[in-house]
């Protein structure tokens, strides 16, 4: 789309691409295919860059639009990774497009429009702060084993205190430290 979108407006400014080429690009004078870059290089680039553009459909949550994020850049993401699609929505830090007559309008109006671009870059850098901070994280994960050890009546334990036996099956633990650990499991999470 970029390539395109270059043919229609001389005054595009240069895309440089890194990373592992996925695809055969055309040559074009402002179009950079930088490869593989070291971790320090890519916080450079994006760094030094006004938007991040991720065009790939098949991204999970994407390190590379949180480190925008972190840096204060927007971004423009394809719309066909509904998990980055999601996050601009919750963020409201990036765009998101749908094909080429969303491609190029929205490129357009993040380049053309600085104040735009800080204000997403912004709301990218806070939503990061506030839900990927690592205390944010750990506290969640701690929050979430609190509450799947936590019985309930209706998910009360399998096993209770006590010893397994060596006969209890073929999976079963001898006594000593090591029933007391598969005990302690059983009812943190209430079941096998």
């Amino acid at each position: 789309y970029w390539v395109k979108l270059a043919q229609e407006e001389p005054g595009l400014p240069t895309l440089a691409l890194a990373g592992r080429q996925q695809i055969e690009l055309p040559a074009h004078p402002r179009l950079r295919l930088l490869g593989e870059v070291s971790e320090q290089e890519k916080g450079a680039l994006i760094a030094g860059s006004l938007l991040l553009l991720l065009p790939s459909a098949l991204e999970s949550l994407s390190i590379s639009v949180l480190e925008a994020w972190a840096l204060g850049r927007p971004v423009l993401v394809n719309a066909q990774c509904r998990v980055l699609e999601g996050q601009c929505q919750r963020s409201n830090a990036g765009l998101f497009y749908r094909g080429y007559a969303e491609f190029a309008p929205a490129l357009r109006l993040l380049l053309q429009d600085a104040e735009l671009r800080a204000g997403l870059g912004e709301n990218g850098r806070d939503y990061g702060r506030r839900e990927y901070d690592w205390e944010i994280v750990e506290r969640r994960v701690l929050d979430l084993l609190r509450q799947v050890a936590a019985p309930t009546p209706e998910h009360s334990p399998i096993v209770e205190a006590g010893p397994v036996q060596a006969d209890q099956g073929p999976f079963a633990l001898g006594p000593g430290p090591a029933d007391r650990v598969r005990v302690g499991m059983v009812r943190a999470f209430g079941r096998q």
